[in-house]
């Protein structure tokens, strides 16, 4: 069959029928270098996204980003361990033994310290009669028991409206000083001994003192200390009457102390932090927090330098700590600020170019509702800044985290602010905090992350994660939660508009038992903004890939899992361990809008014109001129209408691209000379496709 066309409001003369062909949407790569993948093959798409080593606080992955490895090993949400390889359930906490002495009833842990090989904790407690006391314990491994008890101080008063509430431990040499916020005479209060077994009260005190007695489980911040090596030993403590801090000093391991500054700086609501950094001319230096501000105190000047400032927030400070990031390779300040927030402030190398990054785990709005809330607690090991959070109010639940310090690696465009945050324990109860965090293997070696929930306002409940910074592969023994879950980001594999088909998804796994009694992963998804939380069946031991719908495939434009972990009931050393996932999919491209004839997938129409009856059907053209004209098509920046029956009309135009593939030319025979031999054009055969 043959007739006319119209394409770009030219006429032309089609000999052939036309063959409507789809236009397939996926070609066959071919790699240049390393090894060919099976996504290489065009009757297989797939998505790779490997162990979460990245952290959480991705919800969606944008599809210009869907082949960058930061985005690809990030989760929105885990409460599985993504520190190591493999990914594990969350560690398992376990319940330390309290302290008991007699009719000594042991409240909270208020602060701890390392001193002669072991765990110090000082704790706020009362006795019988009643009297308000500080006790300090130490912490024996083989018994996971707070023990070695030993009094303090005691104070002839009420505990419950007079309480006795030790603030801050340091280490000045061979000895620990202590201070102790109280009531009476002497409210204020700082002891120092060398062997943990004698107590004895500084000669000249620290002046200062609370306006109001403390009560029992009081959160006020009345003051901290800072050991300076080679320098002295500094309080920064809280005038509750005039909302000021003020300066002490001791040169003599806490014997004598001496005013060193009145009225350093404003103080609604006490000091927050204090640690020991740099001044602004770089000078080793004690730095301390208040409501809105991060201070430097320099003690040659006896003067304060403002490091940095920020919205004013009573609860800014609580969490800090110095850490050596290991990825950026120097040590900032790390400090909680506004709600949720951490502000790292690094002293570069003048007082003019200090470096301050916002870190926000919920950067995107990622987290769970009850993982929100203040940070309130930090600890640092070589590799990982630990940190409690939220626990504050009844829609919070506190949890343990790990920041492992990616986040300020990247400037500009490339700074992800959530970054490089992990999962390490949540607790179980609602509007109850974790405010005591600590590393320790001192005792036996074993190393734990001690922490304490506040169960209430005057009890506490203290307990270890066992061997919180070893990987899951060993040597040593690791005790796994259950269950654990954790998101994938939401992915559009690259084609955001896209509809196509979820065929099957497959995990990678180690140590999987054969059916779902013992250690397993189940799966889920969701699919366009749904929650991930329709079951595609169990990753074993035999089953590795779990195809969807039997195999017909589920239609989705976006998806996202959900791993479930399960680990074996009977042992908390055995879990299933996982490695990486493939999502394998079928996106159909299609155009932007169907056609008048309803089609809106996309589609190849090959032409073959013949030229001069093209010509002859137009006034003062030639064959020439109406290839040119096709030419002009093919160059057409934008797509060009075609008429064609029933696939477009002048009303409804089919817009397609022009593609000249071949040209047919003729040659006169009757020319005896070859260089004067003309050519006729005859046909040319173009392919149109649909695009949009």
């Amino acid at each position: 069959m043959s007739g006319w066309i119209r394409l770009n409001s030219i006429n032309y003369y089609v000999e052939n029928d036309i063959d409507e062909q789809d236009l397939e949407a996926f070609a066959t790569a071919v790699r240049m270098e390393g090894i060919q993948r099976i996504t290489g093959v065009e009757a297989r798409n797939s998505l790779i996204l490997p162990n979460a080593t990245g952290g959480m606080g991705m919800p969606k992955i944008p599809a210009r980003e869907i082949t960058n490895p930061r985005f690809l090993r990030r989760t929105k949400v885990s409460h599985c361990d993504t520190r190591f390889i493999p990914t594990t359930p969350a560690r398992l906490a376990a319940d330390s033994t309290e302290p008991s002495s007699g009719s000594i009833v042991f409240k909270v842990p208020r602060t701890s310290i390392e001193f002669n090989g072991e765990l110090v904790t000082f704790w706020e407690a009362e006795d019988a009669n009643p009297h308000a006391e500080v006790w300090h314990a130490d912490y024996t491994g083989s018994s996971t028991t707070w023990d070695s008890e030993i009094e303090v101080e005691t104070r002839a008063t009420n505990p419950a409206t007079d309480a006795l509430i030790p603030m801050s431990v340091v280490r000045d040499q061979d000895t620990l000083i202590l201070f102790t916020a109280g009531a009476g005479a002497a409210a204020a209060k700082t002891q120092f001994s060398t062997d943990l077994s004698t107590w004895t009260d500084a000669t000249t005190g620290i002046s200062t003192a609370p306006s109001n007695a403390p009560t029992e489980g009081e959160n006020e911040d009345w003051g901290l200390l800072v050991n300076v090596p080679g320098v002295g030993t500094f309080g920064f403590i809280w005038d509750e009457t005039n909302s000021v801090v003020d300066v002490f000093k001791t040169t003599n391991q806490g014997v004598d102390w001496t005013s060193s500054l009145a009225n350093a700086v404003n103080a609604p609501n006490g000091v927050h932090g204090a640690g020991l950094y740099y001044d602004l001319n770089g000078d080793v230096a004690p730095y301390f927090i208040v409501d809105d501000s991060l201070w430097a105190y320099d003690t040659s000047a006896d003067a304060v330098h403002l490091l940095a400032d920020f919205p004013s927030n009573a609860n800014n400070g609580k969490a800090n700590t110095v850490w050596h990031n290991p990825f950026t390779r120097r040590s900032s300040i790390y400090l909680s600020v506004s709600r949720g927030l951490i502000l790292s402030y690094t002293w570069i190398n003048t007082q003019t170019d200090p470096r301050t990054v916002f870190l926000d785990p919920d950067y995107f709005g990622a987290l769970d509702s009850d993982m929100q809330g203040d940070f309130w607690r930090m600890a640092v090991s070589s590799q990982w800044l630990a940190f409690s959070k939220g626990g504050g109010s009844a829609s919070e639940t506190a949890w343990i985290g790990y920041y492992d310090g990616r986040a300020e690696l990247f400037e500009g465009d490339e700074f992800d602010p959530s970054e490089g945050f992990h999962f390490g324990h949540q607790i179980s109860t609602a509007n109850r905090r974790i405010d005591f965090l600590a590393f320790s293997n001192r005792d036996d070696d074993s190393m734990r992350l001690h922490f304490s929930e506040r169960t209430a306002t005057t009890t506490s409940d203290t307990q270890f994660i066992l061997e919180p910074l070893a990987p899951p592969t060993g040597p040593t023994t690791i005790n796994y939660a259950t269950p654990s879950a954790q998101d994938r980001p939401r992915v559009d594999m690259g084609f955001p508009h896209d509809a196509g088909a979820l065929l099957a998804v497959a995990l990678e796994a180690d140590d999987l038992s054969a059916d779902n009694t013992g250690e397993y992963i189940n799966l889920d998804y969701g699919v366009n903004a749904a929650t991930p939380s329709t079951d595609i069946g169990d990753i074993l031991s035999g089953t590795r890939v779990l195809a969807l719908a039997s195999g017909a495939g589920v239609e989705f434009r976006e998806v996202q899992i959900r791993e479930n972990y399960i680990r074996d009931a009977g042992d908390t050393s055995q879990c299933a361990k996982g490695h990486d996932m493939e999502i394998i999919y079928r996106k159909k491209v299609l155009k932007v809008s169907a056609d008048n004839d309803s089609r809106q997938t996309l589609r190849q129409l090959p032409l073959t014109i013949n030229l001069p009856k093209s010509a002859e059907g137009q006034e003062n053209q030639t064959a020439q001129d109406v290839l040119d004209a096709l030419y002009t098509a093919e160059r057409s920046s934008i797509l060009v209408p075609l008429e064609l029956g029933h696939l477009g009309i002048s009303s409804d135009p089919l817009y397609v691209e022009v593609s000249v593939r071949t040209v047919n030319h003729g040659l006169e025979t009757q020319s005896a000379e070859y260089r004067d031999q003309p050519t006729v054009l005859s046909t040319a055969h173009v392919a149109v496709r649909t695009l949009a």
